[in-house]
């Protein structure tokens, strides 16, 4: 995870309270944004949450947002695995015949293999993209200001 700001101390006020939440199991989870360009996961909001788990050598509960693979690509790169999946079960029935109980384990295996590329294909966020803003930084805290009057970006809502 990559803070946009630092983290602050574990003895400022705000982290004192939330390690009090998190140890009572209580504190709200953090705001992550999937970023493929930096393979990484931007902490959005819970600067204050994050650093209060860390302190107490826990894990933060964190809510990620990501952008979502469209289903005809999953299908389309599925169908691929499946066929060389079923060719090395054919392969391994045949070079393996004489012994069922290896042929039953290699199965296996290949099948939790199998099943683990199906499950990173459907689970690995898309691409992001990004634009400069017009007018840079000061742009951005303008439409932050209007839309969300009381943002600063200093403090954590």
């Amino acid at each position: 995870m990559l803070p946009l700001r630092p983290l602050p101390g574990p003895g400022t006020a705000r982290v004192k309270a939330y390690r009090r939440q998190y140890r009572e199991g209580v504190l709200p989870p953090v705001l992550l944004w999937w970023l493929s360009g930096l393979d990484t996961f931007l902490v959005l909001d819970g600067h204050d949450r994050l650093a209060a788990a860390l302190a107490e050598h826990g894990r933060p509960h964190v809510l990620a947002l990501a952008r979502e693979l469209p289903d005809q690509w999953a299908t389309r790169c599925a169908q691929p695995l499946i066929s060389h999946h079923e060719d090395h079960i054919t392969g391994l029935e045949r070079a393996h015949a004489e012994c069922p109980p290896l042929v039953e384990t290699l199965t296996r295996a290949a099948d939790r293999r199998l099943g683990q590329q199906l499950h990173e294909l459907v689970t690995t966020p898309d691409r992001t993209c990004a634009w400069p803003l017009p007018g840079g930084s000061p742009a951005w805290d303008a439409l932050a200001h209007r839309h969300a009057p009381g943002w600063h970006p200093d403090t954590e809502n």
